[in-house]
This record gives structure tokens, C-alpha cells and sequence, in this order.
């Protein structure tokens, strides 16, 4: 999958062939983007073909049509054809953002936030998007719909 930047839809192009060949760019209507720089992360690569999660993504982006604001976590349990699973990470003033594995298991973001003026680290796992694919096995306890508390973010 290539997941491009363009405003006001971010543009996606697919490869059944390992990237010899690709579909053509299309704007995908459920990737909001000011044409900023986001993030693709696959969440389980050492996963086999056939096991479920080798098809679950994580996409950062700022989920805005016009300004970079609204950095938004996604997630894909199809290579990234739909996007079902979302929750906002920083609705104010963000920017450029990328993701990573972490020991343990956890998700890091690192991205702009204030005006370009501080970098955020933030640390989540799959419970805190409050979404499921199906079948799931989960690496982390689920926690309540209730518990609405952010991730933990280090800013410096």
C-alpha cells in the first residue's frame, strides 16, 4: 500500500504483486489530510500470511481538510481498504508524525504539536483505540469504553 499526502483526501495506491505493479492513486474519503506528512505502521509484521492480524495497520495523520490539527490514530484490519477504528490523539495545532513499536508491545508516536514549537512522544496500545478486528487477540488487558485518559505523552 502507498498512503500519500494531498489535501483535502490523503491518496492511497495498492500492490498485490510486492510493488511491481500498482493501482492507480485514488483520493481515499475516509483520510481527511491538509497535505501533511503522516504515518503507516504495520501492527504485527512478523505475522504469518494467513493470520489475521498480518493484515492490521495503524495510520497517524492530522484529520483536518484545511490546517494541521486533529493528529488522529487509525486502524485498518483489511491492508488499509477501510479504516473503521479512530481516536484523536491531539486536536489542537500538530503536525508531522510517525509511529513505532515499542518494548512491551505498546505503540510510540512521536509528532509536532503547538505551533511546530515542542516534540511529543506519546505511548498507547490497541485497547486505548477502543476498537476491534475480527477475530482479535488482544497483547494488553482491555480496558473500560469508560476510561478516557489520554495516552501517555512526554513533550519536550
Amino acid at each position: 500500500m502507498l498512503n500519500s499526502r494531498a489535501k483535502p483526501r490523503r491518496l492511497v495506491a495498492f500492490s498485490r504483486d510486492g510493488g511491481q505493479a500498482w493501482t492507480d492513486f485514488r483520493a481515499d474519503p475516509a483520510l481527511v489530510d491538509p497535505a501533511n506528512n503522516g504515518s503507516i505502521l504495520r501492527y504485527a509484521p512478523d505475522a504469518a500470511p494467513d493470520d489475521p492480524q498480518a493484515k492490521w495497520l495503524l495510520l497517524s495523520n492530522t484529520a483536518d481538510d484545511e490546517i494541521r490539527r486533529n493528529l488522529t490514530v487509525r486502524m485498518s484490519c483489511d491492508d488499509g481498504k477501510t479504516w473503521p477504528i479512530r481516536r484523536t490523539v491531539e486536536e489542537a495545532s500538530s503536525a508531522y508524525s510517525t509511529l513505532g513499536h515499542l518494548l512491551g508491545g505498546d505503540i510510540g508516536m512521536l509528532y509536532e504539536r503547538s505551533g511546530y514549537q515542542r516534540m511529543t512522544m506519546a505511548r498507547f496500545d490497541l485497547a486505548w483505540l477502543n476498537g476491534t478486528c475480527v477475530p482479535v487477540t488482544l497483547t494488553s488487558p482491555p480496558r473500560s469504553r469508560r476510561d478516557r485518559r489520554p495516552p501517555s505523552v512526554s513533550t519536550w
